[in-house]
């Protein structure tokens, strides 16, 4: 089992490359040039893992949204249906955004705590895709990139974590300034511009100029540790000081995920987050991924589920249903 198994939800580098000679995709207007950086992208993932290519232009409103919902494309790419695509990989654990701010944005994810591993992942691509195009590279800045903030190693690293306890005691926000201090940023689920929605968290390296990769892996495994840490003993302190008004309030919403006919996005949310520490605390069982049950519930991968359109109402209602069989198939109960 993880270390921080129950607060570190998954690991995530991403890798910002630019092909040398072509502007960055918000100044391009050449189609061929498109195609160009396409085609050469979609050539690189046959060389590496079996893929799916999405041209988001190709695909509809909602297909977009649920990809996006399942964090393998950004907000800004899933509306770009003017040049816009993605590679995928089939187990979903590396995908790599085409014409989005850059002209590829390789991210590999990991379940649990693991950087390191990512980032191995993340550089394979990257060298196959270095031996088929020459990138856009300056010995003094690193890689180029369209935000300044990536120049360097053109690396974003970041652990996604689950924080109820400091969330509930308010010592969040101090956590954040101290983070910020370490040129270190803090976001919310879906990045940047979210919520940190469900008392879950980005942590992730603010600029990538004057570090290594080894260097930006260290100090944010380093800062994720410390976080971890201080959940972990507030876990204990909110057990002493809530006690049974806390239990109560878990148990109430396991009775709500699980005898609810009518659930919004929202109270999905609220009510996962405490069951997730509720588990942690060993109050209530659950064998299957609830993380993976939130992100499939979520609207647009609802409607792909159920395979047909679902008004407001009606995906409330199915959440429901949804969520009430899987937690029964997963044995979710009291211990």
């Amino acid at each position: 089992m993880d270390k921080y198994d129950g607060i570190v939800i998954s690991s995530r580098v991403r890798l910002a490359r630019n092909v040398e000679g072509i502007p960055f995709p918000k100044k391009l207007n050449d189609e061929r040039a498109f195609s160009t950086i396409m085609k050469a992208g979609e050539d690189c993932a046959k060389d590496c893992f079996p893929y799916k290519f999405y041209q988001m232009a190709h695909l509809s409103t909602i297909d977009r949204q649920a990809i996006f919902e399942r964090h393998l494309i950004s907000r800004e790419l899933a509306v770009n249906t003017k040049n816009g695509a993605v590679i995928i990989s089939d187990s979903e654990d590396l995908s790599v955004m085409i014409n989005e701010e850059d002209h590829y944005r390789i991210q590999a994810i990991n379940k649990g705590f693991d950087l390191q591993d990512a980032y191995s992942r993340a550089s394979d691509f990257d060298n196959v895709l270095a031996g088929r195009v020459k990138l856009a590279y300056s010995d003094k800045l690193g890689y180029l990139t369209s935000c300044p903030t990536n120049l360097g190693t053109g690396m974003r690293a970041s652990v996604m974590v689950f924080l109820p306890a400091l969330t509930f005691s308010g010592k969040i926000n101090s956590i954040i300034n101290s983070i910020q201090q370490l040129s270190l940023t803090v976001r919310g689920v879906y990045g940047e511009g979210s919520k940190a929605e469900g008392y879950t968290y980005q942590i992730s390296n603010q600029v990538s100029l004057g570090q290594t990769e080894k260097e930006i892996i260290d100090n944010v495994t380093k800062v994720v540790d410390v976080v971890c840490e201080a959940e972990i003993e507030e876990r204990k302190n909110l057990q002493s000081i809530e006690g049974v008004r806390l239990t109560d309030k878990i148990m109430r919403a396991y009775g709500t995920l699980t005898n609810a006919y009518v659930l919004s996005t929202a109270e999905l949310l609220e009510c996962a987050s405490l069951v997730k520490l509720g588990m942690a605390f060993g109050l209530v069982r659950f064998d299957g991924d609830i993380n993976g049950l939130i992100i499939s519930c979520q609207p647009a991968n609802l409607i792909k589920i159920a395979g047909k359109n679902l008004n407001a109402d009606e995906r409330d209602v199915f959440r429901a249903e949804t969520v009430r069989k899987v937690l029964k198939k997963g044995n979710g109960g009291n211990v």
